[in-house]
């Protein structure tokens, strides 16, 4: 995590993949403490100067979470056998 902002963290707000700025807006309007997505170009600079703490967990990383849940979820509740195939971008 970079500590750009409070010290301690009570709300998140996440935006997978490359993440927007107004994903990033939309989270500083709403006075979260923690930013979370996948990608630092669009806004390292920009969450440094607005006080706020960020982590930067990788755009592939962040895109997959999902599916690997719904995944899960497929094989409990109908009884289906599912399968990953996690093919990295580099991202």
């Amino acid at each position: 995590m970079l500590p750009f902002g409070r010290d301690k963290v009570r709300t998140i707000a996440v935006c997978s993949g490359g993440g927007s700025y107004s994903g990033f807006y939309s989270a500083l309007d709403a006075g979260v403490d923690l930013y979370i997505t996948g990608d630092a170009v669009e806004i390292y600079h920009t969450a440094k100067d607005a006080g706020i703490n960020v982590i930067f967990a990788g755009h592939h990383a962040t895109e997959t979470l999902g599916l690997k849940a719904l995944s899960r979820t497929l094989q409990k509740k109908f009884g289906i056998e599912t399968v990953y195939i996690d093919l990295p971008t580099g991202l």
